[in-house]
């Protein structure tokens, strides 16, 4: 980590691919931003874990890697119930990951005022890129 960057208290990664969340999980630790990474199978589990961290009054993650295409509650059904909840959502970096990012994806997370994310798969230095921005 350079020296003039601050680590990231929490990290969330919300992928039900063990190859991808093996994979970024190694690069995030290789990249030492973080101390506190977690690895969550879909949209629900993710919301559920935000939602107790808000009445126990534990921090927020700094950080989400969300998989767009998940069964249960996939990326953009996520950030629509997490919208909902009674926190502030700009306090928490959303960066949306997928296989395929097509026009009308994009157009959704556009209309959700997300305009970075990651296509798998990704190198490093797209992921380091896309932390500090």
């Amino acid at each position: 980590m350079d020296k003039g960057k601050r680590k990231l208290a929490h990290i969330v990664i919300i992928d039900d691919d063990d190859i991808s969340n093996y994979l970024l999980l190694r690069l995030l630790r290789k990249l030492d931003i973080c101390e506190d990474i977690k690895l969550l199978k879909n949209g629900y589990e993710g919301l559920t874990f935000i939602r107790q961290n808000l009445i126990k009054q534990r921090p927020f993650p700094d950080l989400i890697f969300l998989d767009m295409n998940m069964p249960v509650l996939n990326g953009v059904e996520f950030i629509q119930e997490l919208s909902k909840l009674d926190i502030d959502t700009d306090q928490i970096k959303i960066i949306p990951i997928s296989n395929v990012m097509n026009e009308s994806s994009k157009e959704q997370l556009g209309r959700l005022n997300i305009y970075n994310y990651l296509i798998k798969p990704f190198k490093a230095e797209e992921v380091t890129l896309l932390i500090n921005n």
